[in-house]
């Protein structure tokens, strides 16, 4: 292959990196949003944790992007990449953690939902239960 044609092909998929960086960071604010609002709508205090993990996540795709495409237009990578990544790589697992203790209070405030409910189905007299000589049978 000739030369130019190698810097053609590479050209192209630094412009497609680039793209997908984009499409993953709009992804965050989307989900980030969706959170938000959900929070703004019932006020989960578990939501409160999967927004803040959704802004970590944001920073920890969104910085290195930023910074990637500034070292594409003015200079290669040096020592200040390794302190960005690792800086990334503290970030990402923050939010991680984060999103996971979100997530698990999340599906504790579900089972405490599902349980109280079933707490007044059976106080109330709904729901399945011993049927008795008063009901017909």
């Amino acid at each position: 292959m000739s030369h130019e044609l190698i810097d053609a092909i590479n050209k192209v998929f630094g412009v497609l990196r680039v793209a997908d960086d984009i499409i993953c960071d709009a992804m965050v604010l989307v989900w980030l949003a969706a959170w938000y609002i959900l929070y703004r709508l019932f006020r989960l205090s578990f939501l409160r944790f999967l927004i803040a993990g959704e802004l970590l996540c944001l920073i920890v795709m969104a910085v290195p992007h930023a910074y990637s495409l500034v070292s594409r237009l003015w200079g290669p990578h040096n020592e200040l990449t390794e302190i960005v990544f690792t800086i990334r790589a503290a970030m990402s697992l923050t939010s991680t953690l984060l999103t996971a203790i979100g997530a698990c209070l999340g599906v504790r405030y579900l089972q405490n939902l599902w349980t109280a409910k079933d707490a007044e189905e059976r106080q109330t007299g709904g729901g399945p239960g011993p049927k008795s000589a008063a009901d017909g049978i």
